[in-house]
């Protein structure tokens, strides 16, 4: 693995880390307001906290059309799934939105890019892990399980979607702030329908806000803008799948939740899910050998 590969993937897991802390704010604020009052403004913060790090590069273009194609693609998933996880258990929710690990690589086949065998069984046993980690019973599927589905597959167009937009764009700030501004607009749009919050409550959980909006969803999409620069759609979304790790491990810590034997394998196939995914595949492994031998 070349220096700025491993680079990507550290700055990844961290990102995964962050997203991981930003469930608690979630379900604090869930309270009080309503999905998109929460996702608007957590964007809008994103917005400013984003806005020193964009640069004055006189190229806007790329940007500005990057970020609300990322934007539209990353708020439909939000909302989809904020009022999905209403009607559906967040052990459940999380399972779910998680199939997006599934759902990039066999969307960019589609695209003409065919992901190796060792990245395959690095999907399944990512799946495999975010089951016993997520799901302690019966798996039933009910209607809002759908709305949480759908939102997953916008999560995965909003990968191969980045994934396009950095061919064009070189400052990932830059696009991040775009992407988010785009976010806030369109749940601004949409706030006359859903209504708004009363002052009390909204100063209950403003610091809930500023923090979900600055770490988890300003600096966590920015980051992961920079890292899957240098790895790629599908690996990018087998390493982020993680915040379901980092989600778990905050609720233990914060929230007194309890890691079992089953939570903890599922942590375990996980982390071993990246680490294969992560290996050279044969093939490319063989051609090394043969050029050595030439040599």
């Amino acid at each position: 693995m070349n220096k700025k590969k491993l680079q990507a993937n550290l700055i990844l897991l961290f990102t995964a880390v962050i997203w991981g802390s930003g469930f608690i704010p979630a379900r604090v604020c869930m309270e009080y307001v309503s999905p998109t009052f929460y996702t608007t403004l957590r964007f809008l913060v994103a917005s400013i906290a984003l806005l020193p790090l964009i640069g004055r590069q006189k190229e806007w273009k790329p940007y500005i059309l990057g970020g609300a194609a990322c934007g539209a693609a990353l708020m439909t998933a939000s909302l989809v799934q904020q009022y999905g996880l209403i009607f559906t258990s967040a052990s459940k929710g999380g399972f779910i939105t998680a199939m997006y690990v599934v759902m990039v690589p066999v969307l960019s086949i589609f695209l003409k890019k065919k992901a190796a065998r060792q990245v395959w069984f690095g999907v399944v046993l990512a799946v495999a892990g975010l089951y016993l980690l997520c799901i302690t019973s019966s798996f039933s599927v009910a209607p809002s399980d759908i709305l949480v589905f759908i939102s997953a597959f916008f999560f995965a167009v909003h990968f191969l979607v980045i994934d396009h937009c950095l061919k064009h764009a070189e400052n990932p700030f830059r696009l991040a702030f775009f992407q988010a501004v785009t976010c806030a607009l369109i749940g601004a749009a949409l706030l006359p329908v859903s209504g708004v919050p009363d002052k009390a409550a909204f100063l209950t959980i403003l610091p809930w806000f500023v923090y979900s909006g600055a770490i988890p969803t300003g600096l966590g999409f920015a980051l992961m803008i920079v890292g899957q620069r240098n790895t790629g759609a599908t690996i990018s979304s087998i390493i982020l799948s993680l915040e379901s790790v980092s989600a778990v491990v905050f609720g233990v810590l914060l929230l007194d939740e309890h890691l079992g034997p089953r939570e903890l394998a599922g942590c375990v196939l996980m982390f071993a899910a990246i680490v294969i995914a992560q290996l050279p595949s044969p093939q490319k492994k063989s051609s090394a050998e043969e050029v050595q031998c030439d040599g």
